[in-house]
């Protein structure tokens, strides 16, 4: 059988009705057709198996002309997209200005070309699993799905009309055998065409990507003519297939990374975002609370409509200086003067206590600030630029003590209301006898 061409089998199956049709022996026939399908069906697994091997030793063969020497890796650092250094202004040479002089004093060395070429080969092997063995396998099932499938369709109608109208239970037999190999032989077509079909969007992906570490999903759609719907649930079982080694989707899937490194630095971005706009939305919470009493009195509202707009400033300059220590100071003295007005607010009495918090210390922390701001712009970083900004650091220390023991000033007469209710409480308390008397706790100690 293992011999046998697919018309030769058709021919035997055709015989095989042909001869239960004049015997009016049928009771063979059901076991005749499926021993005959099975053995061909066999056939197309092993010739299945042995492409499936040869795609394998194709990628092995492949693997080894990347890594260099057969059976080994190599390892190798890829590109990760950092600058050394803030510009050429630092006198410091860039990765990218010392990687171009690198190559033009080497391109026109022997074995230069040879060498580039190496290293393309083994950085995609670093970031790309080879497609070979599923597009092999993808041809062979195709071809096999496809000609056996045509095969048992022509047998079907070449059988049947033997068999009917004559010979209805013959016919059903003859179906009901065939039809499993029929659903069979379809899927494996489609599952060839399938892997196919995977194998060359995986390639068009990778030429998107060329060297860089992450895509737009967007920018693949385009370059596929597909929505990007479909890319996105393309790409993710490419991913679950370990067919890009080391990839991820954004929480929006709407970027694709191909490396750890840039997953890792998208991680990072996205908890400090997180961490940011939990922070603006407390600020909003706190500038919230500001002028929300109406019968306020009007110096009250005018105090606190100043403190608002000395607040957003000082905001402003926070969100404008990068450097993550200074603005942990900045924060806490938001935290600290929105504080106060929302103190002033609930006790208007408070305002005439603000007069040199309102004209000098206000004012001159923001101008301290904005002074900051701009030294902290300046492309070099001189000695007098260093201790300003230094100074500057430690001033808003002071600073922010001193609005502390402004904002605990405000609740000093709180305290004494509160500890003059406690004496008063524990004295009547002894009047009346619901408590130890001193003689009686000396007694005690006794």
């Amino acid at each position: 059988m293992a011999d046998k061409n697919w018309s030769q089998i058709g021919d035997e199956i055709e015989d095989m009705v042909r001869n239960a049709l004049e015997t009016k022996d049928f009771g063979q026939l059901s076991q005749n057709i499926s021993r005959t399908v099975g053995e061909a069906m066999e056939n197309v697994g092993k010739s299945v198996q042995n492409a499936v091997n040869k795609a394998d030793a194709k990628t092995r063969e492949a693997a080894e002309k990347y890594s260099g020497r057969p059976g080994t890796s190599t390892d190798h650092t890829v590109y990760s997209g950092t600058v050394e250094g803030k510009g050429s202004s630092s006198g410091r040479q860039t990765s990218y200005e010392y990687s171009r002089s690198t190559m033009r004093s080497t391109r026109f060395q022997p074995g230069y070309e040879q060498a580039r070429e190496k290293n393309r080969k083994n950085f995609l092997r670093e970031r790309f699993k080879n497609p070979g063995g599923m597009t092999g396998t993808g041809v062979a099932l195709s071809i096999c799905g496809y000609t056996f499938l045509g095969i048992l369709v022509i047998t079907l109608g070449i059988t049947i009309p033997l068999l009917l109208p004559d010979h209805v239970q013959a016919a059903m037999i003859t179906t009901g055998v065939l039809a499993p190999f029929v659903a069979g032989s379809a899927f494996m077509a489609y599952k060839g065409s399938s892997l196919l079909g995977q194998s060359r969007r995986f390639r068009r992906y990778v030429e998107e990507l060329r060297d860089r570490e992450f895509c737009q999903i967007r920018e693949l759609a385009d370059a596929l003519g597909k929505s990007e719907d479909f890319v996105k649930k393309d790409v993710g079982k490419m991913i679950r297939k370990r067919l890009f080694l080391h990839g991820h989707l954004d929480k929006a899937q709407t970027c694709l990374m191909v490396t750890d490194s840039a997953y890792e630095q998208y991680q990072t971005a996205e908890k400090q975002l997180e961490e940011r706009q939990k922070e603006e939305k407390r600020k909003a919470e706190e500038a919230e609370k500001f002028g929300r009493r109406k019968d306020l009195p009007e110096e009250a509202k005018k105090t606190i409509a100043a403190g608002r707009a000395y607040l957003e400033e000082i905001r402003t300059c926070n969100d404008r200086i990068p450097g993550v220590e200074i603005s942990e100071k900045i924060s806490r003295l938001e935290l600290v003067i929105s504080k106060i007005f929302n103190r002033v607010e609930q006790h208007p009495e408070l305002v005439d206590d603000l007069g040199r918090f309102m004209d000098y210390y206000l004012p001159t922390t923001v101008k301290l600030l904005k002074a900051y701001e701009e030294l902290d712009g300046q492309p070099s970083q001189g000695e007098n630029i260093v201790n300003s900004k230094k100074e500057i650091e430690d001033t808003l220390d002071t600073i922010d003590q001193a609005f502390e023991k402004l904002l605990d000033s405000f609740f000093e007469e709180a305290a004494w209301d509160i500890s003059s209710d406690i004496s008063v409480l524990h004295n009547m308390f002894a009047q009346e006898g619901l408590t130890e008397s001193d003689f009686d706790k000396v007694k005690v100690k006794r």
